[in-house]
């Protein structure tokens, strides 16, 4: 899809992926039925890595030349 993007317009994507999706391979307990976070607390950490990644990244692309951005 982002190779299209670029020839046609110009226009490119980067994809971020939260951090703790990569725990959906990990083996859950019996009991444990849906998502793959252990605790509550690691939904708000991954939030926070996520927020911070983004920033990050945001910041990068801008310093690279690219402009203008969007999320």
């Amino acid at each position: 899809m982002a190779r299209p993007m670029i020839k046609e317009s110009g226009m490119a994507s980067l994809l971020l992926e939260n951090p703790y999706y990569i725990l959906r391979n990990v083996k859950k307990p019996k009991d444990q039925l849906r998502s793959s976070l252990k605790n509550v607390s690691d939904l708000f950490v991954m939030g926070g890595a996520l927020i911070l990644e983004s920033a990050a990244l945001l910041h990068w692309l801008e310093r690279e030349g690219f402009w203008p951005l969007g999320m």
